[in-house]
């Protein structure tokens, strides 16, 4: 966590439901036979960190909102917090308690249920922790939907909530954008936020951000390009003095290949580096000894981008003498920086770890020259551990081998990884060739270029337009040069008095050749107002690709687009061409 800079950490709770984390004595409990919340303070002191310590979680907290559930929450609490203090005060990291209670504007907008929320609860709970110790700060984080509550209306709800809760020091929002992509924009971000930063000055409270570094595609992954999130970093910093994150384990290095990723990023986010730029996913790899029939190697596994720990994701060898891997990267890849690979740990089950782990570079397949070691970053059991080399200066290569020394009994590999130094991301489309299917109507047709001439006007003069098609309608874009891909945006035009409608769905898939492509991921409208162009938006994978192709799928009346626009980085050098 020191790496990339925290000093604060936030247990979400002390208290699940009945199981606490610590040996508590508070009867209906049940006690743990160790103690999590000692280390974690002892460490914190050690490393000059903050904590707020979690108090009661509760699933009912979701479905309950009487006032008996809400006295029932406050008592507990209160018990809690009470223990906690005891037993903790001594260490200079506890500077108070977080409440796990999420308020939402949506249950609790009206009067009436504003009023019972901060009586019998909010009130309840800071002022019993400020009696305990007034410098003990009292904090929770809430979320925000924008159908519920106008800004203005969330301000007014939130000043008279604080001033109402003296004790309530600290409101961290969750800015919403990983959890609800389909409705939370940056626009939407700004909004709140700054409604509740009125909230706060008005009443001398604290406003921090809890930063949702995830993405929620079905379900929350790991942290998305590193693009979006500086993103919400420039748009939230302005309003707050600190910014949080939910939460560690999506960010953490050993967590997988994307929390790498953003673990390594951040580091020269923070140092003013240009970022890193994975070049090996869906590449070949060349493997001796071949592994095991009972953990093989389709020929995909090690650059698929996902590492976890799980013996069916993973090529395994038992008891072999030095393993070979020989990446080809496609091509010469200049600026070549960081090399990685990851291993599973299971001593219950005689899975170890590489004594060593030794990479070289060529340019030919044939002649190489020795890069260094991976040093290991965890050697956690019962774990997926991440190996790494940062280059002491960038290289150009095509071939990377890495030789493997087995420790005892198994070895298994699940991922293999280089990434190069970026340029930072420009647009790539603008005057680029694209091909439709689905003929536009005569009345609004497209002339060749109209959908990557970077116009973006509400005139029909800029709209290629189709009316009531029976079918989606889907533009390919040609890069013309395997591309490093950040982010894809489409305009489309709203007019309700014109029969114009936004498309229902918009998808963008991503090739490499042109027929082989990956799967379609919906773009999230960022707007969606009446007489104006819309856009659709979302930030992609930074694998590299030559093709784009959206599919937008109707609404009734008219689909009007006006541009797509992609954003990355080109690899339009002499080798990037052959680099599929």
């Amino acid at each position: 966590m020191q790496g990339i800079g925290m000093n604060i950490g936030l247990p979400a709770y002390a208290v699940n439901e009945t199981n606490a984390i610590y040996p508590t004595t508070i009867p209906g409990l049940t006690p743990s036979s160790s103690d999590s919340i000692e280390p974690l303070l002892a460490a914190a002191d050690a490393s000059g960190f903050q904590i707020y310590l979690g108090l009661l979680a509760e699933n009912a907290w979701w479905s309950q909102t009487d006032t008996a559930y809400l006295d029932h929450v406050a008592a507990l609490s209160e018990s809690i917090a009470t223990e906690l203090y005891a037993r903790y005060q001594p260490h200079p990291s506890f500077k108070g308690f977080y409440l796990p209670q999420e308020i939402d504007n949506c249950r609790w907008w009206a009067e009436t249920d504003r009023r019972r929320l901060v009586d019998h609860l909010l009130k309840p709970v800071s002022d019993h922790v400020k009696g305990l110790n007034p410098n003990l700060v009292f904090c929770e984080a809430p979320f925000y939907n924008p159908a519920c509550q106008q800004p203005a209306e969330y301000r007014m709800w939130w000043t008279q909530t604080l001033a109402e809760a003296p004790g309530f020091d600290l409101v961290i929002p969750q800015d919403g954008i990983g959890a609800n992509p389909d409705h939370i924009t940056f626009q939407v971000i700004t909004d709140y936020f700054t409604a509740l930063k009125g909230a706060c000055d008005a009443t001398s409270r604290t406003l921090w951000s809890d930063l949702e570094v995830f993405e929620k595609v079905g379900v929350p992954e790991p942290p998305p390009t590193m693009d979006r999130i500086i993103n919400q970093i420039n748009v939230e910093q302005p309003l707050v003095q600190r910014i949080v994150v939910w939460e560690w384990g999506y960010i953490a290095p050993d967590s997988s290949v994307r929390g790498l990723d953003f673990y390594n990023n951040y580091q020269r986010y923070l140092a003013g580096k240009k970022l890193l730029r994975q070049v090996y996913q869906e590449k070949s790899c060349s493997i001796s000894p071949v592994p095991s029939p009972a953990y093989p190697d389709s020929g995909g596994k090690l650059a698929d981008g996902k590492a976890m720990f799980s013996f069916d994701g993973n090529a395994g060898w038992l008891s072999p003498s030095t393993v070979t891997i020989t990446q080809d990267l496609g091509a010469a890849v200049p600026d070549l920086l960081n090399l990685r690979a990851y291993f599973d740990r299971d001593s219950e089950s005689a899975v170890n770890l590489p004594s060593r782990v030794r990479v070289s570079l060529s340019g030919d397949g044939s002649n190489y020259v020795l890069a260094g070691d991976l040093a290991a970053i965890t050697q956690d059991n019962q774990a997926m551990n991440p190996y790494q080399l940062m280059l002491a200066s960038p290289e150009a290569a095509r071939y990377v081998k890495y030789e493997i020394t087995p420790g005892a009994n198994w070895l298994m590999c699940s991922e293999l990884g280089a990434y190069r130094i970026a340029s930072n991301p420009g647009l790539l489309s603008q005057g680029k060739s694209y091909t439709l299917l689905a003929s536009p109507s005569t009345q609004y047709p497209d002339n060749g270029h109209k959908l990557t001439d970077g116009v973006i006007a509400f005139t029909w003069a800029e709209q290629v337009g189709w009316f009531s098609p029976s079918t989606s309608v889907t533009v390919t874009l040609n890069l013309g040069a395997p591309s490093s891909i950040s982010r894809v945006e489409a305009y489309a035009m709203r007019s309700d008095s014109s029969a114009v409608s936004m498309p229902s769905e918009v998808t963008a898939a991503l090739s490499a050749d042109g027929q082989n492509y990956g799967a379609a991921q919906a773009l999230a409208p960022e707007t969606n107002q009446n007489e104006a162009i819309n856009c659709f938006s979302r930030d992609k994978s930074d694998a590299i690709y030559r093709y784009v192709r959206l599919t937008c799928k109707p609404g009734a009346g008219w689909l009007m687009l006006c541009e797509v626009k992609v954003f990355g980085e080109s690899l339009s050098g002499a080798d990037a061409w052959n680099l599929y």
